[in-house]
């Protein structure tokens, strides 16, 4: 089968190959892949800057966002028949044992390997999947819009669990890319009142935020973002800031929008050293709470799917590009220069 691989530990030296069709062993299923997204964490392992304790072999298949058929169900799987239409977690390997695994957090697990990372992944023809981490699609919802689950699921954890975002309530968003967006959409979904945070250059992803229900649109290279929002929320300040962006510089700027004893949450990452510690004495003062949001757990993606059923989430509004896995290299382009926002690969 055609697989789209990492095959040297260093810049670039990504090849479409042909290897073997996975082999389904007990307890997993075999899909055959129908699109898979290209994802910003798959830019870093392009470049090779891979975060701490990624573990990354080589070589491997990118690819973890997608979806796809059932095409072969392995000894001892239930609930799953061939022809299902589905999506998967990520956490492809994980202990089962320790605090993070026995509460659904397989994620923080220690021991935890993700497709397309530290095992193959599903910018391929055909991926195996253990059945724990299967979703079905709803009939209604395409695989195109399917293959942009995993991230959908990111901003769900980050808005429903880790912010508890309520009707009312105010959020800022800074940075109008996939992840602000859906992030976006999920806050409409609470009922928030949105205001979304961008530069000039972001004039056609912050257009797409006001299609998606932004009430408020600042560009911060032109406005002074503090001001608008008190402004705009008679001093207060908001709720809750989701910080999508991952440069360092904005935090303190988020900071200072925030009411006494909001909430900041963090999905973006940031490089090592670029957090200001000034911001503290603003943290304190204030008895801000700040948190990290990572990834996703099984509830997640079951509310995503039933959203896009409900069409009450529209991702096709940010799935910009669709390539077959042949023009892989056009793809990344476009995600590498920022040209689009989600870019499907098709096997």
């Amino acid at each position: 089968m055609k697989a789209l691989r990492k095959i040297k530990p260093a810049y670039g030296c990504m090849q479409l190959v042909d290897i073997p069709e996975p082999v389904t062993a007990p307890g997993h299923v075999k899909v055959r892949v129908e699109y898979c997204g290209i994802c910003g964490s798959d830019m870093k392992f392009y470049h090779w800057t891979q975060r701490p304790g990624m573990n990354i072999p080589i070589p491997v298949t990118f690819g973890h966002e997608y979806s796809g058929v059932v095409t072969e169900i392995g000894e001892g799987v239930t609930n799953i028949q061939v022809g299902d239409r589905v999506v998967s977690e990520t956490p492809e390997i994980f202990c089962g044992k320790c605090e993070q695994c026995r509460t659904g957090n397989q994620l923080l697990c220690k021991s935890k390997r993700s497709i397309g990372y530290q095992v193959d992944g599903a910018m391929a023809e055909y991926i195996c999947i253990r059945q724990e981490l299967i979703h079905k699609i709803p009939d209604s919802v395409s695989f195109e819009e399917a293959a942009v689950c995993e991230p959908a699921s990111v901003t769900a954890h980050a808005v429903y669990d880790k912010a508890h975002v309520q009707p009312g309530d105010t959020v800022l968003i800074f940075g109008p890319g996939l992840i602000g967006l859906l992030t976006l959409e999920h806050a409409k979904c609470c009922g928030a009142k949105v205001i979304l945070a961008g530069l000039s250059k972001d004039e056609e992803r912050l257009a797409i935020g006001k299609k998606l229900g932004a009430d408020v649109v600042i560009k911060t290279d032109q406005a002074n973002v503090r001001d608008e929002v008190m402004k705009l929320t008679g001093g207060r300040g908001v709720d809750f800031v989701f910080e999508c962006t991952g440069v360092g510089s904005v935090l303190d700027e988020a900071l200072g929008t925030l009411k006494r004893m909001g909430k900041m949450v963090l999905i973006a990452f940031f490089k090592p050293g670029d957090i200001p510690i000034e911001m503290w004495n603003t943290v304190v003062n204030n008895e801000v709470e700040i948190v990290g949001s990572y990834g996703q757990r099984y509830g997640n993606w079951e509310r995503v799917l039933k959203l896009m059923d409900m069409k009450k989430i529209d991702v096709r509004a940010v799935t910009t590009h669709i390539f077959d896995l042949e023009d892989w290299e056009k793809g990344f382009g476009i995600t590498e220069r920022q040209e689009g926002l989600k870019v499907l690969l098709k096997p």
